[in-house]
């Protein structure tokens, strides 16, 4: 054997040792959709939209259940997945061009912010392909103007991402996207978009590790059905719901309360197929088991708009919208399957967000950290082997308004605790994840130490990065209330009207929920209402003095529920629905009588500003007392509802008694009647408790007591008391 030939035998092996080497490096397929909420995916208990291939990811990989994005809105989130760092840090906190400044309606001056990603900012882009990588870049970009486009931030191409943040001229061509010309007249975006991608890794040099980062327009607005599947979700609409989609009232805005948008619907699964297309085209070219795939989304679903309209999507069991520093505006659905890292099918339950992208891939490429530029993200490596230990603080700083109706404002989450500041508003709530993730209780007033704590903890965080804070407008004028005159005309009730005690009584569902309504023969002025919590009829004396006066009954079934979040939410939508479509009183009076005192005062101390007047009798106020251990069945039935061990149960302070800070800042007056001699909810553990916390918070009390008598009969035989108390106080 010649010395050449030997030579060349020996540079072809080790040809072939760096190709096999490079093969093996870690590649990464990042997968970033637009305006997908968490509740958007089947692995997260979707039940109409169908996405078996994201779920599937899913189960071959690590799911996080608490996967946070940055901002509520989508250009500061994709600015913190690229650099590692908060959007405070890289100043930009709103959307791009967003509404920053002045406005003449509104009582906040809001900070400016950056219109693009500075040049300085070091991308992960441009971190990775300065160890060889190539990159490559198709879909939604919103970072800036041309001069700031991908390619100005290290990535090798360009497919279609540009300035704007909704698709120019939408999803079907002819679009007018400057960054990607169709190739044919109806070529819908989504579809070219994954075509671009398997062309790159069909493509792209074999020799070096990539990074593929296919960030869809899909679900923005416009909502534009995707054709191959929306008749699909048309009919699987119309077989799941009836009646039109519920609604409800979020401050100065208005949330869709059921997933049931067929156009989405098909937009999503638009997302899906071309997931399953990657994942399937990463496994023909053997190339599943050294790349790492992340799926993410830039920030919550499209729920709440200003206006009367809602919006098209559904966050629920979430609360908030896109734009809101709720949960729903920032938990997203999060999967990350890294092989030889991540086990198949495992959950983390501990908090991550979108800065934590950066070092992890760096880590996991085996790249030395760079935690000069990466500064507010931490390594995710550990957590997707599994643990899960060790408590997290983000913060979150949106001082800008927004078209979901959102005000100025920020929050943090310590541990399990939230706290969100609304600097429009001048106020802030505080709410325990752990118990009630929907966020439907807040404890700024029952846990005021914790609640101070995360103020000066989220003030001294804001100082620290100097965060930029909204100021109040010198121009602003409050708006003069309108006429009463001017109030849209109600709606007329559903259901056939039958007779009840000589008025009309409407009986209909809601939302699969039985719901009644007895109007009087003319409603009085500014159309007054009390609603009663349990036991529909019974004792109807104060009632029916009320419908003589031209006041309202209403009637929401919430039996079996105890008055738990799931009964307060229950209660949100029917209220919501009640003041928005029939245009009731935006204050109501309460009505509950034993167990409905649980419900009457949970979901006031949620709401305290939409209660003019509280009326309970022989009112159930702690649960240890009623139903209590000796009654077995209900007791089960109850804690059930709560969520509760027995023992928990026992030790629990989600009771009436517990949460009365609220009503007596908000100055709402209560009454009881009660049986002296009562035994199933005895006084001295329930109304006199309640009595004496109530007196010594400031707030005003009355108790009607009836010697000798037991729980029942309830009410009074002339309730004239009763009825005086309640028309006293609607006008609050």
């Amino acid at each position: 054997m010649s010395t050449l030939f030997r030579v060349f035998v020996f540079l072809f092996a080790l040809g072939g040792f760096f190709n096999t080497h490079a093969a093996k490096q870690t590649n990464f397929l990042f997968f970033l959709v637009d305006d997908m909420g968490w509740a958007d995916i089947g692995a997260n208990g979707s039940k109409f939209h169908e996405t078996p291939n994201i779920d599937g990811l899913a189960a071959s990989g690590m799911r996080f259940t608490q996967g946070y994005a940055a901002c509520p809105v989508c250009s500061p989130t994709r600015a913190s997945i690229l650099t590692g760092r908060h959007p405070v840090r890289v100043d930009i906190t709103d959307w791009i061009p967003g509404q920053s400044g002045k406005a003449a309606g509104n009582p906040l001056i809001t900070p400016a912010d950056r219109a693009n990603l500075a040049h300085e900012e070091v991308t992960l882009a441009e971190s990775l392909k300065g160890h060889g990588y190539q990159t490559f870049f198709a879909g939604k970009w919103h970072l800036g103007n041309k001069g700031h486009w991908p390619t100005d931030q290290g990535f090798d191409i360009n497919i279609g991402g540009h300035h704007r943040g909704s698709p120019p001229g939408g999803y079907y061509a002819p679009w007018t996207n400057p960054a990607l010309k169709s190739k044919k007249k109806g070529e819908y975006l989504t579809e070219r978009l994954t075509e671009e991608s398997v062309k790159f890794l069909e493509d792209r040099d074999a020799s070096k590790p990539f990074l593929l980062y296919l960030s869809y327009y899909n679900i923005h607005t416009p909502i534009q059905p995707y054709k191959k599947h929306i008749e699909h979700y048309q009919a699987k609409k119309a077989k799941m719901f009836k009646g039109k989609t519920p609604t409800q009232p979020e401050h100065e805005g208005t949330t869709r309360m059921r997933q049931d948008n067929a156009a989405l619907a098909s937009m999503v699964a638009a997302v899906d197929d071309s997931v399953g297309t990657l994942l399937g085209k990463l496994k023909e070219l053997k190339l599943d088991q050294n790349t790492v795939v992340i799926f993410f989304s830039d920030n919550g679903g499209l729920s709440t708009l200003q206006r009367g309209r809602s919006g098209p999507g559904c966050n629920l069991p979430l609360r908030g919208s896109k734009g809101w520093l709720y949960e729903g505006g920032v938990r997203e659905p999060t999967i990350i399957r890294a092989p030889g890292v991540t086990k198949a099918g495992s959950i983390s339950h501990k908090p991550m967000v979108s800065m934590d992208f950066f070092p992890t891939m760096l880590e996991l490429a085996n790249l030395p950290a760079q935690p000069k530029l990466h500064a507010d993200g931490q390594s995710l490596v550990s957590q997707l082997k599994g643990n899960d230990s060790g408590a997290r603080t983000l913060y979150w700083h949106y001082p800008h308004y927004h078209g979901s109706a959102w005000k100025p404002g920020a929050s943090i989450r310590d541990g399990d605790w939230k706290l969100i500041e609304f600097y429009h508003y001048k106020n802030f709530e505080l709410y325990n994840l752990a118990n009630d993730p929907g966020e439907h209780k807040n404890l700024a007033q029952s846990n005021p130490q914790k609640a101070n704590e995360l103020r000066a903890k989220l003030a001294a965080w804001q100082k620290k990065m100097n965060a930029k804070m909204p100021v109040a407008n010198p121009d602003y004028k409050a708006p003069k209330p309108k006429a009463e005159a001017k109030i849209k005309k109600a709606a007329t009730f559903p259901g056939k009207p039958s007779d009840w005690h000589g008025f009309a009584l409407h009986e209909f569902q809601r939302n699969g929920v039985n719901c009644k309504v007895v109007t009087p023969k003319k409603a009085a002025a500014g159309r007054p209402w009390i609603w009663r919590a349990r036991f529909w009829g019974h004792e109807p004396q104060t009632d029916l003095a009320l419908l003589a006066k031209g006041w309202h009954v209403l009637y929401c079934d919430v039996a079996d529920l105890f008055g738990s979040p799931k009964a307060v939410a229950r209660w949100n939508d029917f209220y919501g629905y009640l003041t928005t479509t029939h245009r009731l009183a935006p204050k109501a009076a309460l009505e509950g009588m034993s167990r409905g005192g649980l419900i009457i005062y949970n979901w006031a101390a949620a709401n305290p500003e939409k209660v003019s007047c509280i009326y309970g009798d022989a009112p159930v106020c702690v649960i240890k007392s009623w139903p209590g251990q000796s009654r077995q069945a209900v007791w089960k039935k109850c804690i059930e509802a709560y969520g509760l061990t027995s023992e928990e149960a026992l030790r629990f302070k989600g009771n009436p008694i517990d949460h009365l800070a609220p009503l007596a800042k908000a100055k709402i007056p209560l009454l009881h009647v009660v049986g002296d001699a009562d035994t199933a909810v005895p006084v001295a553990e329930n109304t006199a408790i309640l009595e004496a916390r109530y007196n010594k918070l400031g707030g005003t009390i009355q108790v009607i007591h009836k010697p000798g008598i037991g729980h029942h009969p309830h009410s009074l035989k002339d309730p004239k008391p009763i009825v005086d108390f309640i028309l006293k106080h609607s006008a609050r």
